[in-house]
């Protein structure tokens, strides 16, 4: 019988299964005798079995009957199994080959080794699920913060300032807003070109940074306006000292313009608070920004809205409500 037969013959059954011949070496075997016995062909069959004599009296009888003989065997590791072997015959012509199926004591080991396999299969798939997750969350922090970041000053943009905000309102949480706007850029652009309009930026993103506290958040907004969140802020001299503070070190840096004029960086400063001046971050944004005008207007460092200890300051306020200054 050829080989070739005998094993599509065996890749129909559902267990592991062997042919044997009369010298009881395997002439053929299923793919399931490979991987759950490593029994193939070639292989002698009284070798992988513990008591040959015994074991090969039994073997023997099967090929006397067709009828199906079933006994128990014993491996070399000591494990128990029983066998069903069978004389093939008819058709084929071929009286010297018996087919042994394999079943019970390793058949369940193997189902157990297999199904073992198979959870440490998807141990290792959700541990690389999980890893997946991590990398892809912290691709995704990466994105949102390149989103929310001004690339020139390595600062907050107004969309990171407005998430900062609004999650300090949800949370009723008690902060300023400094509305920070450099004076004469226009000037050292026209002068001296664009780049040097962008130190003197940088500088003043500094000046704001190295004068800040651990919990405030400093953003550039647009062109030379930056903003800084003061968080958990009560005390009004706090934030003029903070506002001072930037002003003092923006006025160690200035600039040559042509003719040997010097320029002096320096800002203007309004700030707003929550919820003093407002409920929303559209109310404190224009309190700020009102503020600012007014220290522009008045060449001063700084302006809090609302603040009564300057009288002057109310009128200030309530003439930029008119419109914004054409100058720098």
């Amino acid at each position: 019988m050829e080989r070739r037969l005998i094993e599509t013959m065996l890749s129909f059954s559902s267990e592991p299964c062997v042919v044997l011949n009369r010298g009881l070496h395997v002439v053929a075997g299923n793919d399931l005798a490979r991987s759950s016995f490593a029994l193939q062909a070639g292989d002698t069959f009284l070798d992988w079995v513990l008591n040959a004599p015994r074991e090969k009296r039994k073997l023997t009888a099967c090929f006397g009957s067709t009828a199906q003989i079933r006994f128990a065997m014993q491996t070399e590791a000591g494990q128990g199994l029983t066998a069903c072997g069978w004389r093939l015959g008819g058709a084929f012509q071929s009286h010297d080959l018996i087919a042994v199926k394999l079943v019970e004591t390793l058949r369940i080991k193997t189902g157990f080794a297999n199904m073992t396999t198979a959870h440490r299969s998807n141990l290792q798939r959700a541990k690389r699920l999980h890893l997946q997750k991590i990398r892809l969350e912290q691709e995704n922090q990466v994105l949102a913060t390149q989103v929310e970041t001004d690339p020139m000053t390595g600062l907050l943009n107004a969309r990171g300032l407005h998430r900062m905000m609004e999650d300090a309102i949800a949370q009723r949480k008690v902060f300023a807003l400094f509305y920070i706007d450099m004076n004469g850029l226009k000037v050292i652009n026209d002068a001296l070109g664009h780049e040097a309009g962008d130190q003197a930026i940088q500088t003043l993103a500094r000046a704001i940074k190295e004068n800040s506290r651990d919990r405030d958040v400093a953003a550039r907004i647009g062109g030379d306006e930056f903003a800084l969140l003061a968080l958990h802020v009560h005390s009004t001299n706090v934030l003029r000292d903070i506002g001072e503070a930037i002003a003092t070190t923006l006025a160690q840096h200035s600039v040559i313009l042509p003719g040997e004029r010097v320029q002096q960086l320096s800002a203007a400063m309004g700030i707003a608070r929550y919820p003093d001046n407002g409920d929303t971050i559209q109310d404190i944004e224009k309190a700020a920004d009102r503020a600012m005008y007014a220290s522009k207007r008045m060449a001063l460092t700084t302006v809090i809205a609302g603040d009564p200890r300057k009288r002057s300051i109310a009128d200030a306020l309530q003439s930029s409500i008119v419109g914004r200054p054409c100058g720098p």
